[in-house]
């Protein structure tokens, strides 16, 4: 199976949203393409590669931990939002 899904858990209180998105990601043989503006950490660790974009350009791609240690465009964004 192959999804491409643009916020869609955006009406969705946090605890119902992360549930769902969990379980998409549990789905066995299938491709998820998420357009999501939520960053919550425990799930994007489940995410094979992040692509991160700046004014419609990919910046920086890859795993959560090498964003977050890589310190750049998606660290700065993530840090932001958290406080």
């Amino acid at each position: 199976m192959f999804f491409i899904l643009d916020e869609f858990t955006s009406a969705l209180d946090n605890a119902n949203s992360a549930s769902i998105e969990n379980y998409m990601l549990s789905l066995k043989d299938t491709c998820i393409i998420s357009i999501t503006h939520r960053l919550n950490e425990e799930l994007l660790k489940l995410y094979d590669e992040i692509i991160f974009m700046h004014h419609g350009s990919i910046v920086e791609k890859g795993k959560f931990d090498y964003l977050m240690e890589k310190r750049g465009y998606f660290y700065a964004m993530f840090n932001s939002l958290e406080n």
